[in-house]
């Protein structure tokens, strides 16, 4: 009586779990760089492509206005998108209300953040969260980051 062995169905080499294992890691590695955060030269090249409103990119608190001219307003999205700004680069959101509008903070680099403000009685805006890249922003700037507000610490 002669039985037949069963057959091992998840039989592999060793050589083929390198090849996965090495194909994953490289997978994983180039997703965490994808979404590492900018340097502040890629900011200052930003500022340096994008700024208007000042002779010299800067007011007196360290701000540059960028994108977006004086009496209009864009898509949060389009902004970003112009600057070379991807979201998934960026960290630390947080917001402040003063009246009608709405102040929303990115930070973007260790020394910079982004700055836009966008209204919250404009029907245009309804409906869009504030991190909602569809919401209509005006006076972006990048501030240079206060050391009162470090998050990553």
């Amino acid at each position: 009586m002669t039985t037949t062995p069963k057959r091992r169905w998840l039989r592999f080499s060793l050589r083929t779990l390198f090849v996965v294992v090495t194909v994953a890691a490289l997978c994983l590695g180039a997703s965490f760089y994808r979404s590492r955060p900018y340097t502040d030269a890629e900011i200052e090249a930003a500022i340096a492509n994008h700024a208007i409103e000042t002779p010299d990119g800067f007011d007196s608190q360290g701000s540059v206005f960028l994108v977006v001219p004086i009496g209009t307003s864009m898509p949060r999205g389009k902004v970003f998108d112009a600057l070379g700004i991807k979201d998934s680069r960026i960290g630390n959101f947080y917001y402040y209300e003063a009246g009608h509008d709405v102040t929303m903070r990115w930070r973007v680099s260790p020394s910079y953040e982004i700055q836009c403000i966008s209204a919250t009685n404009d029907q245009e805006n309804d409906g869009f969260d504030y991190v909602d890249s569809r919401r209509k922003v005006y006076g972006v700037q990048f501030r240079r980051a206060q050391a009162f507000f470090n998050p990553t610490k």
